[in-house]
């Protein structure tokens, strides 16, 4: 079972899903090397969109940064990332959250809801912000 905003729960085979939104057509994960693929499809949507610190795997620092991203379920397709880098080189015990943040368009997947004034909100940010510090405090807690 993942949770599905606050009180809902969906039933998803996916144990690397932390946690669900959109009515479980949204997802995000803790990126591991099985999503290779899917982060390789992102970074050549990202490069073409001219995001140059999310072009290549490599530009994104995935072997020092640790990433959380958004999927869309039903097509495992990866449309936003962020992640924590450690940085001691600029104060000790220092970690960045939202490195590299960064989110690609996709038709088929519900990526905001409209507010008052004309103005969107990205809830896949609120979970990726959520989901950087719960890394953070397991780190330093548990």
């Amino acid at each position: 079972m993942v949770r599905v905003g606050r009180r809902q729960m969906v039933d998803i085979d996916d144990k690397e899903i932390l946690r669900t939104f959109f009515n479980g057509e949204i997802g995000c994960i803790e990126y591991s090397n099985k999503w290779l693929p899917a982060l390789e499809e992102f970074c050549d949507v990202a490069k073409d969109l001219g995001y140059v610190s999310n072009e290549s795997p490599d530009a994104m620092k995935v072997d020092e940064i640790q990433y959380h991203c958004m999927i869309h379920i039903p097509t495992n397709e990866i449309y936003a990332v962020a992640g924590v880098q450690y940085m001691p080189e600029y104060k000790e015990g220092y970690y960045r959250i939202w490195t590299r943040l960064c989110r690609i368009p996709k038709n088929d997947i519900p990526m905001t809801r409209a507010t008052r004034y004309g103005r969107g909100e990205m809830p896949e940010f609120d979970g990726l912000l959520y989901f950087n510090c719960d890394f953070l405090i397991y780190l330093f807690f548990f």
